[in-house]
């Protein structure tokens, strides 16, 4: 899909055009595998917020990681986000990183609540925004 639009912007596609190829392909959900969607995301979300980029610079990594123009940006759905934060409250608490999180009288539940107030930006590592696109959500990683 990423190497069909790239063709495509090779033989004079506009930018707005681009755009608009991205958001259709993105809202038609007729993707063979979810790397490729994701791919998608991260390149639309970067060319509305950061700036230009032609899809040949949009790779999928790992793990729901995906580069476009040299950042790499974890695309997750909101409830995927919601599991991702909350395994990383839990790796806080269970690493230590809480100061008295190991008493008895600690209440995880409530500490958990509190931290959620300010969302889950700190799942980007980079720059602790949380970007989105559509149904998903964009965290800077590098």
């Amino acid at each position: 899909m990423i190497q069909a639009l790239q063709t495509l912007v090779d033989n004079g596609l506009s930018d707005s055009s681009l755009d608009a190829a991205l958001a259709d392909l993105i809202e038609s959900d007729s993707f063979e595998d979810d790397d490729n969607f994701r791919c998608c995301v991260a390149l639309a979300w970067y060319r509305d917020n950061e700036g230009r980029a032609d899809p040949d610079t949009c790779f999928y990594v790992r793990d729901n990681v995906v580069e476009v123009a040299g950042a790499e940006y974890l695309v997750l759905a909101d409830d995927e986000a919601d599991e991702a934060f909350d395994d990383y409250l839990e790796s806080m608490l269970d690493d230590g990183c809480v100061e008295g999180a190991d008493g008895q009288y600690f209440d995880r539940k409530a500490w958990k609540k509190d931290a959620s107030m300010d969302g889950r930006g700190c799942l980007a590592g980079y720059d602790g925004d949380e970007g989105e696109w559509g149904d998903y959500f964009l965290y800077r990683m590098n």
